[in-house]
């Protein structure tokens, strides 16, 4: 199965709590962090 490289590029200041809990789970949080999924 191919993986995906994710980074994180913006702040989740302001964005909605469904997308703030999907960042937490994808193993985000600060900018510039990248996660292989």
């Amino acid at each position: 199965m191919a993986k995906v490289i994710v980074t994180q590029t913006k702040s989740t200041i302001d964005r909605p709590e469904k997308q703030k809990r999907t960042i937490q789970a994808l193993g985000l949080g600060k900018i510039n962090r990248s996660v292989e999924v």
